[in-house]
């Protein structure tokens, strides 16, 4: 209930709480969407790589908020880096979203496996 100039007490109509109801429940849906989450991960990385004059090509799995894992990761230059090539076939990362924020990436990280790494680089 409200009040309006008048004094007079006046309902909440169910429209307005129903299209309230709806913007919660998609901003629930946007935050908490794995596969929409993953491709923003994704394009960020992109992103971040052209940046550095990398091109880059990789598949990203898991739950954002506990665990990560990139497959056939490729990074190949586009233009003057200081990385030559990037080969990585497998790496998982295991970790905790709220002791990133908190605490750092030193204490959020829990496991780390990489397998079949190759980096070249520029010296």
């Amino acid at each position: 209930m409200r009040r309006d100039e008048d004094g007079l007490q006046k309902s909440v109509g169910w429209g307005r709480i129903a299209w309230i109801a709806a913007g919660v429940l998609c901003a629930l849906l946007l935050i908490v969407h794995r596969p929409l989450i993953l491709s923003i991960g994704h394009r960020i990385a992109l992103h971040f790589a052209a940046k550095e004059n990398l091109k880059l090509d990789f598949r990203l799995e898991g739950n954002p908020f506990t665990n990560l894992t990139v497959r056939n990761l490729h990074a190949v230059p586009l233009g003057p880096s200081d990385v030559e090539s990037i080969d990585v076939d497998f790496a998982h990362v295991d970790y905790r979203l709220l002791t990133l924020i908190r605490h750092g990436l030193s204490n959020a990280l829990k496991n780390v496996d990489v397998r079949s790494a190759r980096l070249v680089l520029n010296p």
